[in-house]
């Protein structure tokens, strides 16, 4: 399959649109072949693979973002398309049909579709309709994601924090005041200290989480 040639115009030919042994030739390496045979005899390869194949490089190089898709993923979108043709206004069809390209993430494909009936039938609203829907998904898939936030908590939390940071402060004032009073005063001032820094490093915290919520 890597020897096959890019062109995919000579899979086979037609003289007056009518295929016949005489003129038809393998696709890979146009090897003269008969139209029963199953691989060519000269370079091995087998016809029907070909086909798939070929069908598939040429779905992925006339649409955009379906590399990652297999030839079956393709058939079952086109057999969704060839319903939505045979019934257009059926409009859980369409929502099939697009759900069903979000899940494989191919709606180019989907955009392709829709861009096409639109060329068709440039007054085609229920085509213009479904492809700003598409194209509202596309967006959304290729939004930047919001940055993951570590905070934990939530602002009824962080209020609840600030209030103790001022009661911690209190707490503090008093610890000092009573370090003033007392014989002792190191032990007082020390935790008193301590209490005011810490509560005032919390509400500082605090009230920017608020502010930023």
């Amino acid at each position: 399959m890597k020897n096959m040639p890019d062109s995919l115009s000579h899979v086979s030919n037609k003289v007056d649109g009518v295929l016949t042994d005489e003129n038809l030739l393998c696709p890979a390496c146009f090897a003269p072949r008969k139209s029963t045979d199953i691989e060519c005899c000269q370079c091995g390869v087998i016809f029907s693979q070909y086909t798939k194949w070929a069908r598939e490089k040429r779905t992925k190089h006339t649409i955009g973002g379906l590399y990652h898709l297999s030839i079956e993923d393709i058939d079952g979108l086109e057999m969704l398309w060839t319903k939505i043709e045979n019934a257009y206004l059926d409009q859980d069809l369409h929502n099939r049909f697009i759900h069903r390209c979000l899940a494989l993430k191919s709606l180019p494909f989907a955009a392709f579709k829709y861009q096409q009936q639109l060329r068709k039938s440039p007054e085609d609203d229920l085509a213009r309709y479904q492809l700003e829907k598409v194209m509202t998904l596309v967006r959304e898939w290729f939004a930047p994601e919001k940055p993951v936030s570590y905070v934990l908590g939530s602002s009824t939390l962080w209020r609840w924090l600030i209030a103790l940071s001022i009661l911690g402060w209190v707490v503090g004032i008093l610890a000092l005041f009573a370090g003033m009073l007392t014989s002792t005063p190191s032990y007082y001032l020390a935790f008193g200290g301590g209490i005011v820094i810490v509560s005032s490093f919390i509400y500082i915290y605090m009230r920017r989480l608020l502010t930023n919520s």
